[in-house]
């Protein structure tokens, strides 16, 4: 006999360069990258060969394979590209719902037989740049009943936010004095392909001097690429290898089995850095009226640094996320767990 499974709250965070997801709690997370490789057939394992960690989901008659792995099906001749309507792509669902898989097959993995998972509400976000015209379309498309990987999972609710607002929302549920809700908060996230900033008095948005660039991690990578070798971009194996290297400030990277020094291309990575606080200072006008800046996304590290280089004497009120990449997601959960617990009142 078939079971059912309820999981009263979930959170995805879909970005270009990375997805994110809650496994029951704001505090259990994980991720795969942000590629949907177009397969046309399943692979078969061989012995002495470990099974890929993925699943494979249809869009529209289209197959894709996300996941852990799905960097191993990926042809590695499509370039990895940013566009403004990426939430409105097949490559945007089937990440969804290869991260609703994730979330599904974790609350089912003590039963056997569970053929149907309910998310009583399911919290997602989008780039500051996007969410006002796709934020409708986006929450549209998660409610209902999807059929993946031979399971169904409905979803009841759904909320989309802001990117940015997560990360404040998981800060300040971890200092929850009086003062942090009075206080002027700015959240900066470096994400794999925008840039976010979010103003705001509390939880409570600034939303004329709150803004997002159209450049992220994803245009340091694909610069250094560009000045190794010309078509490296296009290679997610190699974009993955450069992105880790950049991020941990590595010296070098590993190409056709050699080192490479990535010191003569830093410069150009903190120049894209630079372009994006730039434009961020000419959108909030003024830090002087600001108590905290709270830095995020999977490039906090990075944009920490040259943020101190440029305006040193702001350093006392930057902080960090202990652990940025999941920083968004996880408010995106307390979000969707405060929203419940209303709603019973």
């Amino acid at each position: 006999m078939s079971k059912s499974v309820t999981i009263p709250v979930a959170a995805v965070d879909v970005g270009y360069r990375t997805t994110k997801f809650t496994l029951g709690s704001a505090e259990s997370c994980s991720s795969f990258l942000s590629i949907a490789a177009r397969v046309t057939h399943e692979r078969a394992t061989t012995v002495g060969v470990e099974k890929l960690d993925g699943v494979t989901i249809n869009v529209n008659g289209n197959d894709y394979f996300v996941g852990p792995d799905a960097q191993y099906r990926s042809n590695g001749r499509d370039a990895l590209t940013v566009l403004d309507k990426f939430s409105t792509s097949e490559e945007y669902t089937a990440l969804t719902h290869g991260a609703l898989h994730y979330i599904a097959g974790n609350a089912s993995r003590n039963l056997r037989d569970v053929s149907t998972v309910e998310i009583q509400h399911l919290v997602a976000g989008l780039p500051l740049n996007t969410h006002k015209e796709f934020h409708k379309l986006v929450r549209d498309q998660l409610v209902g009943k999807h059929e993946i990987a031979g399971r169904t999972i409905e979803i009841k609710k759904a909320t989309v936010v802001m990117q940015p607002q997560g990360a404040l929302v998981a800060f300040t549920e971890k200092n929850k004095s009086a003062a942090v809700r009075e206080t002027n908060s700015l959240v900066l996230d470096l994400g794999g392909g925008t840039f976010d900033w979010f103003l705001s008095l509390g939880i409570k948005p600034v939303f004329d001097r709150s803004g997002a660039h159209p450049k992220g991690m994803l245009a340091c990578v694909f610069y250094v690429c560009d000045k190794i070798k010309a078509g490296l971009r296009n290679d997610p194996l190699m974009v993955e290898r450069v992105d880790k290297a950049i991020r941990s400030g590595a010296k070098t990277v590993k190409v056709a089995g050699q080192d490479w020094d990535l010191e003569p291309h830093m410069a150009g990575v903190r120049a894209i850095l630079q372009e994006c606080i730039n434009v961020m200072l000419a959108s909030v006008a003024n830090l002087d009226v600001i108590d905290q800046i709270v830095i995020t996304g999977g490039g906090g590290e990075l944009l920490r640094e040259e943020l101190e280089a440029m305006m040193p004497a702001y350093k006392h009120m930057m902080r960090i996320e202990p652990d940025p990449v999941f920083a968004n997601v996880r408010g995106f959960h307390l979000i969707g767990v405060m929203v419940s617990n209303q709603a019973r009142k």
